[in-house]
């Protein structure tokens, strides 16, 4: 039987992105090479696959939209220019417009997190996503989401994304598998039932926060969701206690029937809430994927994962140990003057940023 084939779509900051290697073979990309490294870890621990890679039971695909990030970065970093006069730049690189008011908001902004290097590298992905690349970053992502679903066989291709990914990920497949057909955009149309993926994994999910200002499509009423109505047969959603990126407008549906019915939200659906805190950044990839509470839905969904209760007992009680003493509390501390409102604002999703560095870098020092 092939491989199941998984996509991984990054979230804010810098992502090299895959490119070829020797006789014709993908080199994975940054964000590549880190879920490796972790997912492969985290299969070690377990006395039968110590020898073993993901890689040998799943087949790596990329989506990088980074590149497209990078060269607004390097026209924004330019601060001795009007801001007007950085957006135009970035509008006449990529063939696009942008709302009048994002310059007023920017320089707004600007005045009170330019300093923070996270601003440019990070904090400005989530904007531009939302006002004028979005579009660019959605066609290319449905795009490469086609390809794999129509070269593999039904329910065999699954999608991971994290933090800025999962709203990139919800748009597009909310486009890609929509009902009504637009035969004037570039959005292939798949359909649930001949379609449908095997599983998508929303690690730090922010659909609902990018959706409050895209206005695209509400993530608790889309197709994006598991069942017959839905485009995956399983969907997981994983966030951290602590991860103030989570906290905006949370993706937390309950099992009313109003998302889905009852039995397929019993079924299909897992939420996955992880609090060990084993480095300071709570909103890390990596931390979440080492996680065990994440790794063994994941390990035992795409991987013939056959180990038993015992040692999956011992693996989590070994990784719990790596628990940074005191972390939680100053993430606690850190946090708890954040304003967190049902639907967020740019301000407030700077400010649980900033919260966060300040919390990273405590610990970081304590250690």
């Amino acid at each position: 039987m092939a491989k199941p084939a998984l996509l991984l779509l990054h979230g804010m900051g810098k992502f090299t992105a895959p490119g070829k290697a020797a006789k014709g073979k993908t080199a994975h990309g940054s964000f590549g090479k880190e879920f490796i490294k972790a997912a492969t870890e985290s299969l070690q621990r377990y006395e039968k696959y110590q020898s073993k890679s993901i890689e040998d039971f799943v087949e790596i695909h990329e989506f990088n939209y980074d590149a497209w990030f990078d060269k607004m970065r390097k026209e924004m970093a330019n601060r001795s220019k009007a801001m007007k006069d950085r957006l135009d730049a970035v509008a006449g690189k990529y063939g696009v417009t942008f709302p009048l008011d994002l310059a007023g908001l920017l320089t707004s902004l600007e005045a009170d997190f330019g300093d923070d290097d996270f601003f440019h590298t990070h904090w400005l992905d989530v904007i531009f996503y939302t006002t004028m690349l979005g579009a660019k970053v959605r066609v290319d992502a449905g795009i490469k989401i086609a390809e794999l679903v129509t070269s593999h066989e039904q329910g065999n291709v699954h999608i991971m994304a994290h933090s800025l990914g999962t709203a990139v990920l919800h748009d597009t497949l909310h486009l890609l598998y929509r009902p009504e057909s637009d035969p004037e955009d570039q959005i292939r149309d798949l359909h649930p039932t001949n379609h449908k993926l095997g599983s998508i994994w929303m690690v730090a999910n922010v659909s609902r926060l990018i959706n409050s200002f895209t206005q695209l499509a509400n993530p608790m009423k889309s197709v994006v969701k598991p069942g017959d109505a839905g485009c995956t047969n399983f969907f997981f959603n994983v966030r951290h206690k602590m991860d103030p990126f989570t906290w905006l407008s949370r993706f937390d549906p309950v099992n009313n029937g109003a998302w889905v019915p009852e039995s397929i939200y019993a079924s299909a659906y897992k939420n996955i809430v992880t609090d060990l805190v084993v480095e300071g950044n709570t909103h890390s990839f990596t931390q979440y994927l080492n996680d065990p509470a994440v790794a063994e839905p994941f390990l035992h969904r795409l991987t013939p994962f056959e180990v038993t209760l015992t040692e999956m007992d011992k693996v989590r009680e070994e990784y719990s140990k790596q628990s940074i003493n005191g972390a939680f509390a100053v993430l606690e501390d850190s946090f708890h003057n954040l304003r967190v409102k049902e639907v967020g604002s740019w301000r407030e999703f700077l400010d649980a940023g900033e919260a966060l560095q300040v919390a990273a870098e405590k610990i970081k020092n304590g250690l």
